[in-house]
């Protein structure tokens, strides 16, 4: 993976945010100084799982940042995680529309409303004429439909995207857009006990590479951090 990966050792033994939580902040902002640079940023934080979300959560309400949190069990699975979490305190659903709206130098109103009542023939040949307006039609489109139709409510139980990684990837790409630099939402991921990493770590470092305006973090503990390094 190309970029930069950075580790932050906690004190094995603690049970909640370690001594010097300043310097781990510190190295936080440095991480997102990076970021700002379009430099590809992964954060790897290692030590007790607690500690290492206190921190992360921590250092996002400092910047003022949302932030997703989940289990790693695949990169398609997180970007669900992610969306679900910024539509629980942010009307994704209106930033996307107010997207499409500016395209389509039409109200976002006047767009919600063609949407919902408009017949399906209608609405795809508006998605085809799109297309060749935003390279993200197709992944807005998705996510308009997976999303609930009110904020703070849960969103569909279908799945919203394929485990095709590139798919992935252009949805992360296309909701950071939606956002300036300096708010896009962050994400933190966890792994199961006895996962040593290494599919997370690369799909993570293809994520922050397509998406570097991500902040995004991986939680190691000592077991799993020792067993990725004999694996390198």
């Amino acid at each position: 993976m190309q970029g930069c990966v950075y580790i932050l050792a906690f004190e094995q033994q603690a049970t909640a945010i370690p001594a010097g939580i300043a310097s781990r902040i510190a190295w936080l902002d440095l991480h997102q100084s990076q970021r700002c640079q379009a430099i590809p940023t992964l954060s790897v934080l290692r030590g007790k799982v607690i500690a290492a979300r206190q921190l992360w959560i921590l250092w996002s309400d400092q910047a003022h940042r949302q932030t997703g949190v989940g289990v790693y069990t695949s990169i398609a699975a997180l970007l669900e995680t992610w969306l679900a979490a910024i539509a629980q305190h942010d009307n994704l659903r209106s930033r996307i529309l107010q997207s499409l709206a500016a395209l389509t130098h039409r109200p976002e109103a006047e767009l919600t409303a063609f949407l919902v009542s408009t017949s399906d023939y209608q609405r795809q040949l508006f998605w085809q004429q799109l297309a060749p307006l935003s390279e993200d039609a197709d992944q807005l489109r998705a996510i308009l439909t997976w999303l609930p139709d009110s904020p703070g409510l849960e969103p569909q139980t279908k799945h919203l995207a394929s485990e095709d990684s590139s798919t992935v990837l252009a949805s992360f790409a296309a909701v950071a857009r939606l956002f300036p630099q300096s708010v896009v939402p962050g994400l933190l991921a966890l792994l199961p006990e006895d996962n040593l990493g290494e599919a997370a770590l690369t799909a993570l470092g293809q994520l922050v590479e397509a998406v570097p305006q991500i902040p995004v973090a991986l939680v190691l503990t000592a077991a799993q951090g020792q067993g990725l390094l004999d694996l390198l």
